[in-house]
């Protein structure tokens, strides 16, 4: 579904009424709207259609034969969570907005139906779909290039583990990333390095880490950064080499004084 001129032109619609004429006169004006519609008389067959139609968007009535339409909804939502549901219905009491959104419902327009607010309804909905595949498209690309990256890699998002790649997996023993997320779902969980990535954090800048498997130690440089638009916390654990460890060590000669240097080779020897 892409955002085009008219937003609606490529959104699939269900619209469930069991009122003949009411479904009619609606139909019609969702027809002109939307990319495709199709119409349905109750609940049961409402139901039946959205497994076979796919649609964007579902508009239902509530009070309809066979299967209601909060029942309906609610069936819907077990198969497709994201899928919007708007409820048209003369009801506005406390009891069906409660249901409604334990059900996941948002969206309702009060009978008799006014299109133009229909219409304002359907756009809200679409946009959302659009945003939701944006971001849903964004984290699979974000996925795709860290794990065709061959350095440890791994993004936190509001402090919870989202992505690790499979070089850091396959280093840490595990065989996918489902497997390490269900022990890891906090940082605190991955209790090897959840101290050092809180300092990078604070501080904002590259710390060395050491990592033990086997009884063997890595080290390792470990370089973040903050994308505070994304939500996203990106870490990535580059192996020290031996170029590396002679640079940090002649940086600390850098740092000693004649006698202090004259001490920790005397140490060495």
């Amino acid at each position: 579904m892409a955002l085009m001129d008219n937003i609606l032109e490529n959104v699939k619609v269900l619209y469930v009424e069991d009122d003949e004429l009411a479904r009619e006169e609606v139909a019609d004006f969702l027809d002109f709207e939307v990319g495709s519609l199709e119409v349905a008389s109750d609940g049961e067959e409402g139901l039946e259609k959205f497994k076979t139609f796919k649609p964007d968007i579902v508009i239902t009535d509530i009070n309809m034969p066979k299967m209601n339409g909060l029942d309906m909804a609610k069936s819907i939502k077990k198969i497709s969570p994201k899928t919007p549901i708007i409820v048209t219905s003369a009801y506005s009491d406390s009891d069906f907005i409660i249901k409604a959104i334990e059900i996941g419902i948002s969206r309702y327009v009060l009978k008799p139906i006014d299109v133009d607010e229909l219409l304002t309804m359907l756009v809200k909905s679409t946009k959302e779909l659009i945003f939701d595949d944006t971001i849903e498209t964004q984290n699979e690309y974000i996925k795709f290039l860290i794990d065709s990256n061959s350095a440890f890699m791994l993004v936190l998002t509001k402090k919870e583990m989202e992505h690790i790649n499979s070089t850091f997996l396959e280093f840490l023993g595990y065989k996918n990333e489902e497997e390490f997320l269900k022990e890891h779902t906090k940082l605190e969980d991955f209790k090897p390095i959840a101290e050092i990535i809180k300092t990078i954090m604070n501080h904002k800048k590259g710390e060395y880490l050491s990592i033990i498997k086997n009884g063997i130690k890595e080290d390792f440089l470990v370089q973040y950064r903050e994308f505070k638009k994304m939500d996203k916390n990106i870490f990535i654990f580059s192996k020290i080499t031996k170029e590396d460890e002679l640079k940090i060590l002649l940086n600390k000669i850098k740092k000693y004084s004649p006698e202090e240097l004259q001490k920790e080779i005397e140490k060495v020897l």
